[in-house]
């Protein structure tokens, strides 16, 4: 509905669209007079009350005190570090260890306020206390505690010990090797139904394959009892007879602690061809290079001797000593069997050699 001055056509009165315009038409609060207006930036007046919640200044908007600038002293100690909290349940030593960390802490924000030039505390506990582990200086190289050496008289047991270790310990691997031969798979198969036909029952068909499987271990690792019989009764019965009576052959010991650790042999083999022989190293010092050590041994005496090529022999079951012949230059050369048994069982011997070029011999 229009106002009464806009009806039947009327005008405003004069000054209200002025009064509209400057803010002079503020409604007045109840029980006071109005309050004035101030004059804003673009020329406009703006009432006191929207000043006052606009942050325009007036009476009732102050601002708001400065805050005061509290200027600790110089001497004043920094602000100690914040203890760690112990989990439940912790162990009396990880505590105890919790509380040397808490100290080194503490030490070194103390060492950090001391003056340059200081001398330094003796007492202090050093940063970094976990201890410098000896590297060798070349990869591969042994420890120093090993000490390459020729063979004596009091390493007589030790060392028919370690060759026979050595040997016997390759059974298992050759009784793996054997069973994945199809000639073997086949017998096994035939005994299994031979006896299942004889018996008319799959239990005893079952307990006879585990028979065969039995009697095929007692082969497999009289192999490796044989080979260790023939050596023990041959050239290490005697090594001082066999290798260190003439210039051209020698036996080494590695030793550590005055315990025998591995040993190797070299004697010729042919014209021009010296033959690395009795090469084993104990289970428990395998995988530091000691091994490596004693082939560059026998390698660096053939080329002293003037030999062209160094020759060896290796079962196929020790893949390890294969890849250790094969990375200081051999190559294989050659396959045979060491016997019938072996033949059956499909038990292979690699020949490998190693040439050093022209030699003397």
């Amino acid at each position: 509905m229009l106002p009464p001055h806009r009806r039947q056509g009327q005008r405003s009165p004069p000054g209200a669209c002025a009064r509209r315009a400057t803010g002079a038409s503020a409604r007045p609060e109840p029980g006071g007079p109005p309050k004035p207006s101030a004059p804003h930036s673009d020329g406009l007046s703006v009432p006191g009350s929207f000043q006052a919640r606009a942050g325009l200044g007036g009476a009732g908007n102050k601002a708001p005190p400065p805050k005061k600038n509290i200027k600790k002293p110089s001497g004043a100690s920094p602000r100690p570090p914040r203890p760690l909290r112990d989990p439940p349940g912790l162990p009396r030593s990880r505590l105890e260890e919790r509380q040397r960390r808490e100290q080194q802490v503490e030490g070194a924000g103390g060492r950090g306020e001391e003056e340059e030039g200081a001398p330094p505390d003796p007492t202090a506990v050093p940063r970094c206390p976990l201890p410098l582990l000896p590297v060798p200086a070349v990869p591969g190289a042994p420890m120093a505690s090993f000490r390459i050496r020729q063979y004596q008289e009091q390493d007589f047991e030790a060392v028919r010990a370690l060759f026979a270790r050595g040997i016997l310990e390759h059974a298992p691997a050759c009784f793996r090797h054997v069973l994945r031969a199809a000639r073997v798979r086949l017998a096994l198969l035939a005994v299994f139904v031979a006896a299942r036909a004889a018996a008319g029952s799959w239990l005893l068909g079952l307990g006879a394959v585990a028979l065969a499987l039995a009697l095929l271990w007692v082969l497999v690792r009289s192999l490796g009892a044989e080979y260790v019989r023939e050596a023990l009764g041959t050239d290490l019965c005697d090594v001082p007879s066999t290798y260190l009576r003439s210039p051209d052959r020698r036996f080494w010991v590695a030793e550590e602690g005055g315990s025998v650790a591995g040993m190797v042999a070299a004697m010729p083999a042919g014209r021009g061809e010296l033959e690395l022989k009795r090469m084993s190293v104990s289970r428990e010092h395998r995988g530091r290079g000691l091994a490596r050590a004693l082939c560059r041994e026998v390698l660096a005496f053939a080329r002293a001797r003037g030999y062209g090529a160094v020759v060896l022999s290796t079962s196929v079951v020790q893949v390890a000593a294969q890849r250790l012949y094969e990375g200081q230059g051999f190559r294989r050369v050659g396959t045979s069997y060491p016997s019938l048994l072996g033949t059956l069982l499909n038990f292979r011997i690699f020949r490998y050699r190693c040439d050093l070029g022209d030699g003397d011999k």
